[in-house]
């Protein structure tokens, strides 16, 4: 992107966190996470981190392996059925865990067939409204919702410690996936010249990124913000996450005005370099 950012470009990030706070107070209610398991370590012991660590990038390393061998061949359609599927997924475990959630709190009281019902009618119609509507709005908003309550959740599987490594790991890594690696062969691939006539880069990332005012996000970087916030919410609250929440949109500021001079910038290495000192002095307290 190059030319102005302005503060309506911040909207996706304000977004994130009002529904991460709504994520988080249903999902730690319901103690339904905790219930259902986790194939994370919740030591909180250098094995168990390292583990964490290891367990997280696999699965980074899976998606990322898969999608460069589409972008390496320049199988448009293909990337757009792998990003579809990825959303979908999504989508299907959010909903169900919303809806277990519910249930687990005597909000809903729903027989199998009705909860299957509910499950895949609200998948679908979420899928459809992600991918079939052209206003940018609504599928921005389900993106955010949906990405950022899958960062609540890894915030609430995961240990502190496990946390605190694998989003400076993953700051890091998108550095170079930005300016040298897969994200930039995405990029490049998608670029008007290298996509079918009639197609649009950003259509095809739907689902993937939230875009707004020309502006896109990642649902990488939405995860994250949603477990930083997640983290300072479960030690003090609504009041002591506000530091943390300031710091994240003081960094994407940051890079957005990085951004008006570049194609693409990495939106996690700045957010999460101002906000990790507050994370961690917060826990110390």
């Amino acid at each position: 992107m190059r030319g102005k950012t302005s503060i309506l470009h911040l909207v996706p990030v304000f977004l994130t966190f009002l529904s991460t706070i709504i994520s988080f107070h249903v999902f730690s209610a319901s103690r339904v996470l905790i219930l259902e398991g986790s194939p994370f370590a919740t030591e909180e012991t250098p094995e168990a981190t390292l583990y964490n660590l290891v367990l997280f990038l696999g699965l980074v390393l899976v998606g990322t392996i898969i999608m460069l061998i589409i972008v390496i061949f320049k199988k448009i359609n293909f990337l757009k059925m792998f990003f579809l599927l990825g959303t979908s997924l999504m989508v299907f475990s959010i909903v169900d865990l919303y809806l277990a959630s519910l249930e687990y709190l005597g909000v809903l009281l729903l027989d199998d067939l009705t909860y299957f019902t509910i499950l895949f009618l609200a998948t679908a119609s979420s899928i459809y409204l992600i991918y079939g509507v052209e206003n940018e709005v609504v599928p921005m908003l389900l993106t955010i919702f949906y990405t950022s309550s899958v960062g609540v959740v890894f915030a609430i599987l995961l240990p502190f410690q496990s946390i605190i490594l694998i989003a400076v790991v993953m700051a890091a890594y998108d550095v170079y996936s930005v300016f040298k690696g897969p994200l930039k062969k995405l990029v490049d691939t998608l670029s008007p010249g290298n996509i079918p006539v009639g197609s649009n880069g950003r259509n095809i990332l739907k689902g993937a990124v939230a875009t707004f005012r020309g502006l896109s996000i990642g649902a990488g970087d939405i995860i994250f913000y949603s477990m930083y916030t997640t983290l300072a919410l479960d030690k003090g609250g609504i009041m002591a996450s506000i530091g943390v929440i300031l710091a994240i949109i003081l960094g994407v500021y940051i890079t957005l005005k990085m951004l008006e001079k570049r194609k693409a910038m990495p939106a996690l290495p700045i957010p999460i370099a101002l906000a990790t000192p507050l994370i961690i002095l917060l826990y110390c307290m």
